[in-house]
């Protein structure tokens, strides 16, 4: 056994909650977005959407209000229409989970993929010159969305080691 601290000696420093730790790693994700490059935004995408649908690392409150204004955000600025379908698939995706557990009553609840092609406005639906390139880009954004979901089903962050270890998992 370690000696007891010396009466002087500050009292050591209690490790962060895992909801202070998640908080962070959100926002440096969050704040990663003011980078302007197309690959840039997609990796805050997958990774907010990743930490969002995991059951086992919690965001909730600041942190999700901060997630929902970074892919808005995102939809809003990016100059890549295929981003911009794919933050709004993203966020669809991340309220249906959500509002999934909510009515389930459990942050364990496994939600539905969402169909992206049902996020579509009708003309971009049924532009005639632009009819491949409408369904490429359905075709990413779906596969992103599915891709992202089906991993949540292989990934588990059950306790972090620490900050590095946090942010190393929350990228992964």
């Amino acid at each position: 056994a370690s000696p007891p601290p010396p009466p002087d000696a500050a009292p050591p420093i209690p490790p962060p909650s895992s909801r202070l730790l998640a908080g962070e790693i959100v926002d440096l994700v969050c704040r990663a977005s003011e980078i302007i490059d197309e690959s840039v935004e997609l990796h805050v995408l997958k990774c907010l959407l990743t930490a969002v649908s995991s059951k086992t690392f919690r965001v909730h409150g600041r942190a999700l209000l901060r997630v929902v204004r970074t892919c808005y955000n995102v939809f809003l600025g990016s100059k890549s229409e295929v981003n911009q379908s794919t933050a709004k698939a993203s966020l669809t995706q991340m309220l249906t989970v959500v509002f999934h557990r909510l009515e389930a009553g459990s942050s364990e609840a496994s939600a539905p993929a969402i169909v992206v092609a049902d996020l579509l406005r009708p003309s971009e639906k049924s532009k005639p010159s632009d009819g491949d390139g409408v369904q490429e880009m359905v075709n990413f954004v779906q596969s992103f969305v599915g891709k992202v979901i089906a991993d949540m089903n292989t990934v588990t962050l059950t306790t972090f080691g620490g900050p590095d270890a946090a942010a190393t998992a929350a990228a992964a």
